[in-house]
């Protein structure tokens, strides 16, 4: 019962620290002052200049805001973690979208039509860049349209593994034409946190050193225990053998007077 506790918190262990070790990973690539660079270069190289960024303008299309689905124990939540695309003004995407609100005003085409054809640009034209944001309130209350907006300030999340798999497991369900493995998440309004990062990987590495060296304690003295228990065991074992050893009938009686031996009974005679 022992093992299982001390394995158990070793796994839990293995998960902070990980997390830790993620958090420091990206924590050490940022600078304290976010770096400035814009939305088109870094969906051209795909490559951010550092952790922590402030990109220029960028469109952010709430039509394509996608979040978590909350269970009922999270259903009175107030802020949301939610996750949609942004797009400098010249991708092609952008441009599209703008072509095609022209059309509708000018009634070319109709809202199913505009639904249609922005399907097939997001097919076309995927996105390469998201934004992961817990500013906003309940679905209801989600922005129904895209906006330009002036800057965006947060920290690349991505690490050596990519988008983090929370994100990564929503992002997947919605946006299937997107090529996730290059995508690049930003945490909106997230700053260095070297503290709390250092922190994480330092509890669960402890947690999980002091759990393996307790699950090494636990098995070296059961097996000492069993090792005293089997030798207990064969000692009493023996002991009980040599007590039922048959003795010779003569030693069951004492000698004559000066040391003859008492003759044994004759069971014949009667």
């Amino acid at each position: 019962m022992r093992s299982i506790i001390f394995a158990v918190a070793a796994l839990l262990g293995l998960i902070i620290g990980f997390d830790g070790y993620r958090k420091v990973q990206i924590a050490s690539a940022a600078s304290d002052q976010a770096v400035a660079m814009e939305l088109s270069a870094l969906e051209a190289s795909g490559e951010p200049v550092d952790a922590h960024l402030v990109l220029g303008r960028y469109f952010a299309d709430y039509e394509q805001i996608v979040f978590k689905d909350m269970d009922e124990m999270n259903k009175y939540r107030t802020l949301y973690d939610v996750y949609y695309p942004i797009y400098s003004l010249s991708h092609p995407y952008y441009q599209a979208l703008l072509d095609v609100n022209q059309k509708l005003e000018e009634k070319e085409i109709r809202p199913k039509e505009r639904t249609a054809l922005l399907a097939k640009a997001r097919l076309e034209f995927p996105a390469q860049v998201f934004v992961a944001s817990h500013e906003f309130p309940k679905p209801e209350k989600f922005p129904k349209t895209g906006s330009v907006s002036q800057h965006l300030q947060g920290m690349v999340t991505n690490d050596l593994l990519g988008i983090p798999s929370v994100a990564k497991g929503v992002l997947d369900e919605h946006f299937t034409t997107a090529d996730l493995s290059q995508a690049i998440l930003i945490e909106d309004g997230a700053t260095p946190d070297h503290a709390t990062a250092w922190g994480l990987y330092l509890a669960g590495l402890i947690t999980f050193c002091g759990a393996v060296l307790a699950i090494l304690i636990t098995l070296i003295l059961d097996a000492i225990t069993d090792r005293k228990y089997r030798a207990i065991i064969a000692a009493s074992s023996q002991r009980k053998l040599r007590g039922s050893v048959p003795l010779p009938l003569a030693s069951c009686f004492p000698p004559l007077p000066g040391g003859a031996p008492r003759p044994l009974l004759d069971v014949n005679r009667y």
